[in-house]
């Protein structure tokens, strides 16, 4: 009888137990509960330019409230087309994390880390086409935890910015003074402003810079000091208009000059980041020599002023003649 009631009474709880409201407890992972991984993405830079790289920063971690260390941490990382990874396998906490070109694969497997701290990967990306472009990396996944959130970061792939100069006017007398005309454009297609634009421009020997009075039409700081160095740093090269500025030179002897100026985007040198200029300084021009028609009978001209001597020549031996003939008489 007693056997029957607790029967009875095991079927109730059962029964109660299953019934509205019952929430089962959370999986365990090992020994206690852990929080899934935690991870951010960022890339090192907000743009660069196409062809060079820049570094895509994910940091995972195991929570501080956790009980148990991760081990067999892991996560994929997919390119999108416009973006590549160079073939290569390196160890990161433990972990192997494998990129592969062929596939714009990046995997990490294998990793640990300790409760409450953070594992940091850094995986070299490089523009490959002009484009604005978002990576989605998956979530972490551990032995001990289940698969985390993923995290999310965007980069923007720009084209080199055009530089031209130029100077006006082109040819000059010694000591007279010429503008020399910068104008730096985005490329079409660019996804946004091209900014940390950067101009150095020392001038060649016999021209010199004036002090003060540029003009520009761009953002950055444009600094000119005596004899012959421009510089334009800190710039910003706008989608939507070209950066032009000018600056007033002297040439202080005749000859040829020619200038070259040297760009940089953030620091660095780029394909196609040099502009030149070329300058005449001479004398002043001579009025054009007068020239007989000879040469349209196929003769060599002859200068006006030797034409004129030869007649007078003519003349003041036909007046000798005359002057004998009478004496005769």
């Amino acid at each position: 009888m007693l056997t029957r009631r607790f029967g009875a009474l095991a079927i109730l709880a059962l029964t109660i137990g299953c019934g509205a409201g019952f929430t089962a407890p959370a999986p365990a992972y090992g020994i206690g509960t852990n929080s899934e991984a935690t991870m951010t993405a960022v890339f090192a830079a907000p743009s660069m330019l196409v062809h060079q790289a820049v570094a895509l920063k994910i940091v995972v971690g195991d929570p501080a409230g956790n009980s148990l260390a991760f081990t067999g941490v892991g996560f994929t990382v997919t390119l999108p087309a416009g973006l590549t990874v160079s073939d290569g396998t390196a160890i990161v906490c433990g972990g192997n994390l494998t990129r592969t070109a062929a596939t714009s694969h990046v995997v990490l497997t294998g990793a640990s880390m300790g409760i409450g701290t953070t594992c940091e990967f850094d995986i070299m990306v490089t523009g490959a086409a002009v484009g604005a472009y978002t990576v989605t990396p998956s979530g972490a996944s551990a032995d001990q935890a289940p698969t985390g959130a993923g995290a999310t970061a965007s980069i923007d792939v720009n084209a080199v910015a055009t530089i031209a100069a130029v100077f006006t006017p082109s040819s000059v007398a010694p000591g007279a003074t010429t503008q020399l005309h910068f104008t730096i454009t985005d490329p079409a297609g660019n996804p946004d402003d091209l900014k940390f634009f950067g101009l150095t421009d020392t001038l060649p020997a016999g021209l010199t810079v004036a002090s003060a009075g540029p003009t520009e039409t761009c953002v950055g700081v444009l600094t000119l000091t005596a004899p012959s160095t421009i510089s334009l740093t800190a710039a910003t090269i706008p989608m939507a208009a070209p950066c032009q500025f000018s600056v007033t030179v002297t040439a202080a002897a005749a000859g040829s000059y020619t200038d070259t100026a040297t760009g940089t985007l953030g620091g660095s040198t780029f394909v196609g980041n040099t502009a030149t200029a070329t300058l005449a300084v001479g004398t002043a021009t001579a009025p054009p020599t007068s020239t007989s028609d000879a040469g349209t009978n196929g003769g060599t001209p002859a200068p006006m002023p030797l034409l004129l001597m030869a007649i007078g020549g003519l003349a003041a031996a036909g007046l000798t003649l005359r002057l004998a003939a009478r004496s005769r008489r």
